[in-house]
Parts: structure tokens; C-alpha cells; sequence
């Protein structure tokens, strides 16, 4: 019986991996995806990143990159499974009993580092919504140059998106239906400075198509009813993702609104099991990759006391618990 599994095998994920081999617990990780780094591969992987500590700048991908150098110490003490999509638990004597769409894994603890969950994007719901060039993700910048491009969308990933087009000289209008973003405010300020062309608020009524891409964009004005045609090469579109099913109601998790409701050591409702990052919800919580990871190693070492209560179990340190080669 392993002592714990981890879900999801984003940047926190990772590193909840990393802290439990430094804590010389066995166990495994778990992920759906065929590759690491959950919604920071999936849909940002050239955006930069500003709020990791050490780093002025950095990438999201490069993220990924080092928190999986950094986990990958403990690959054998801690191994990976990806294309493994969790199914269901069923509590156990000693722990649960956990069904993977390729394995039946036993464990005393589960952490759920699984971020915003299976996300599925919001799609553009008028006619033409399955042109070729209306996209909800951005794989490689380099499709875009040269191209004029249309941002749908008021929250802090349109945004970012909409500064990182500009940044590499490519025409980008942001089309909102409100006149208030959900963004930061410094995002909007970079964009405006970099003269990003913004609609407010506007909104997506009509798709000109031809050979099945799009051409034009005819939007209105939600105060006037004004209508006005853009043309586009691109429609990037990023309206928020639909909630993932719960899959986890046999085991009477508490939840609000999608995320695991925990106590200050990351513990959930049910015994044995933990979760962090943007997984999780309580009083004052900041979903940002900084605090999640402090919440993961939070997470494990709680974990560590819970399978070995009578251990003397103290703060610690890498510098001694990891012992480089010369």
C-alpha cells in the first residue's frame, strides 16, 4: 500500500511530488494528460509569468521545465503515470482503493493537486463556432505573425494573451461585452500602452465564413446597438472553462463552488485525504502558483504526521535532506 497518491501533475502537483520523496514517503502521481503541467501546458505555455519568487520574468513552460527537474530526483521513489484518468475511490481499511482507467492503486493518503480540474473551454455559441482559425488555446506565437488577431474575452488570461501578441508586433483587438475587465489592472494598462485596440462592450453576433475560416467578425455594441465588421486571420477565445463532473460524491467530500474546502493543513473533510493549490478554497485563499506551492508542501507534511504519528517530525531543510554528487 503506497503511502500517498497525487492528482494531477501540474506545477504544484510536481512539486507535492519533490516534497514527498524528500520526505522518503513512497507513492506515485497520477495525471490525465499525456504530459505535465496541467493548464500551463495545455493553454499557456509562451505566457510569461511574473510572481514566481527568484524569477523576474519566466515562462510558463520553463516553469514546468525546472518544477520537473526538481521532482524528478524522486521518479523512483515517487513515479509518474500519465494518460491515467482517476475514475473513482472507495474507502478501505487501511486506507482507499483508487481506480485508474489503467491500474487499481491502494494508498493510505490522496493529495488533489489537480488545479481547475478537467477543463473544458467555453465555446463561442453561434453559427461558424467550428471554423478552422477559432482557436482556445495557444500552441506555438509563431502561427500569428503577421496576422491580425481577435481576443474574445475580459479576464486576466485574454489579457495576458492579448500583451503577449502585442509584445511579438502582432495586430491584437480585445472584444469584451462589458466595459469592466475581470483582469489586473497593470495587465490593462500594458495592453492599452502597447496600443492593443479594445471593443467595449461588445459583443460577437455574426461569423463571416469562407472555405470554413473565418473572415469577418460583425460585433454590436451592447448600450447602442451599433454594429461594426473586423476583419480577423485569428479568434482566440477565452470565456472561462465549463466545471468538471464530480466524480468523487461516494466518498461525501465537502466542496463549494468546484474547489475542496480545507483546514489550515490542507486536510479535507475526509480522512486521508488533502489537497492544495487551485484545487482548494478557504477563508483568504490567493490562487496563484506561489502560494500553491506552499500549500503542497504543507500538504505532505501534514501527510508524513498523519501516517507516522508518534514520529518526530520537524521542519525540513533541503540542504540536508538532499545530498548533491561532486
Amino acid at each position: 500500500m503506497l503511502d500517498v497518491v497525487i492528482v494531477g501533475s501540474g506545477p504544484i502537483g510536481l512539486f507535492a511530488g519533490f516534497y514527498a520523496g524528500m520526505r522518503k514517503l513512497n507513492g506515485c502521481i497520477i495525471e490525465s494528460l499525456p504530459y505535465v503541467g496541467g493548464q500551463l501546458t495545455t493553454l499557456y505555455k509562451d505566457k510569461e509569468i511574473f510572481d514566481i519568487p527568484t524569477q523576474t520574468s519566466i515562462k510558463a513552460k520553463d516553469v514546468v521545465n525546472q518544477v520537473y527537474m526538481q521532482y524528478k530526483q524522486f521518479i523512483n521513489e515517487i513515479p509518474l503515470y500519465l494518460n491515467n484518468e482517476l475514475y473513482s475511490i472507495k474507502k478501505i481499511e487501511k486506507g482507499y482503493e483508487i481506480l485508474t482507467s489503467k491500474q487499481k492503486i491502494e494508498c493510505k493518503t490522496i493529495l488533489f493537486a489537480t488545479g481547475n480540474g478537467n477543463f473544458t473551454p467555453r465555446k463561442l455559441t453561434i453559427e461558424g463556432n467550428d471554423a478552422e482559425n477559432i482557436l482556445y488555446k495557444i500552441d506555438s506565437i509563431e502561427i500569428f505573425k503577421n496576422k491580425k488577431v481577435v481576443v474574445l474575452g475580459g479576464g486576466d488570461s485574454a489579457l495576458d494573451w492579448g500583451v503577449m501578441l502585442l509584445e511579438n508586433r502582432i495586430d491584437t483587438t480585445i472584444i469584451h461585452r462589458r466595459n469592466e475587465f475581470r483582469a489586473h489592472e497593470k495587465t490593462i494598462e500594458k495592453f492599452k500602452n502597447k496600443k492593443g485596440i479594445i471593443k467595449t462592450p461588445y459583443e460577437v453576433i455574426k461569423l463571416i465564413l469562407k472555405n470554413n475560416l473565418v473572415q469577418e467578425i460583425i460585433i454590436k455594441n451592447k448600450e447602442t446597438e451599433k454594429e461594426e465588421t473586423i476583419t480577423a486571420d485569428y479568434i482566440l477565445v477565452n470565456y472561462g472553462f465549463l466545471p468538471s463532473k464530480n466524480k468523487f460524491n461516494e466518498i461525501n467530500i465537502n466542496v463549494e463552488q468546484g474547489s475542496f474546502i480545507v483546514n489550515s493543513d490542507m486536510s479535507t473533510s475526509c480522512d486521508g485525504i488533502y489537497a492544495c493549490g487551485n484545487a482548494v478554497t478557504y477563508k483568504g485563499k490567493l490562487k496563484t502558483i506561489a502560494v500553491g506551492f506552499g500549500e503542497a508542501a504543507t500538504a505532505i507534511t501534514a501527510i508524513n504526521h498523519y501516517i507516522f504519528p508518534n514520529k518526530n517530525i520537524s521542519n525540513i531543510y533541503s540542504s540536508s535532506a538532499i545530498k548533491k554528487e561532486d
